[in-house]
């Protein structure tokens, strides 16, 4: 093989392997923007739930934590997404 041949195969070569550094790339920034939106979905998932909780407590319940039956009901009337 000529010193020609080689310096095209190497530059393919090279050419390939950053492509495909690249897309590694790109698979990582999907896979982090992937996991930020999960983290969010259980976030959002988790305060509904805590929500749902708090509005099923009792006075007696709810005086244990500090909280009155107004602002217990102002918490749970939030929707999911907001903090």
């Amino acid at each position: 093989m000529s010193k020609f041949m080689s310096a095209i195969n190497i530059t393919n070569i090279n050419g390939i392997a950053d492509r495909s550094a690249g897309l590694r790339h790109g698979l990582g920034a999907s896979r982090h923007r992937a996991t930020r939106v999960l983290t969010m979905l259980k976030t959002m998932s988790d305060r509904s739930h805590q929500r749902r909780g708090l509005a099923a407590l009792d006075d007696r319940q709810l005086r244990d934590i500090g909280c009155s039956r107004a602002q217990a009901r102002a918490e749970a009337a939030k929707p999911f997404w907001r903090a």
